[in-house]
């Protein structure tokens, strides 16, 4: 089997007529000699979800990561921002530049790690589900209607 891209499933509705055409369905042979059995197309299907699905890790990961480090950093400043109202008698001014130093990081981190992004992990997993996808105890469950 040679791996290309998503290959779309024939459709059909409940009295058999076809819906939306597609590289396999109903009538495809489970396996043949050129590679194009149901089984191909199905292990080819996976390998492209599962590159994305780890890609989409990969990238969140990498973000979770760099918002971890701009966290550390905007808490240094916070504790430093600290120390000289402590020094200048503003306690509270501190308190409350701290407050929202930490706030401004974990909106970064959250930005970063694509949480409130629309190209975010969150819009990724909406594709899975629309493509008859769903993720249940941490494996990849095909939903596919004949």
């Amino acid at each position: 089997m040679e791996l290309t891209g998503y290959q779309n499933p024939e459709i059909y509705d409940g009295n058999g007529d076809l819906i939306r055409s597609g590289a396999f369905g109903p009538n495809t042979p489970l396996t043949d000699p050129h590679g194009r059995g149901l089984y191909d197309y199905l292990v080819n299907n996976i390998e492209n979800l599962k590159d994305g699905v780890g890609g989409a890790a990969q990238s969140a990961s990498t973000a979770t990561q760099k918002a971890n480090e701009a966290t550390a950093k905007a808490n240094v400043a916070a504790e430093k921002a600290t120390e000289a109202s402590t020094k200048a008698s503003q306690a509270a001014a501190a308190q409350a530049a701290a407050e929202a130093a930490k706030e401004a990081a974990e909106q970064a981190r959250d930005q970063a790690a694509g949480i409130s992004t629309p190209d975010g992990l969150a819009a990724r997993v909406l594709a899975l589900e629309n493509l008859g996808l769903s993720v249940v105890d941490g494996k990849l469950c095909i939903t596919y209607e004949v």
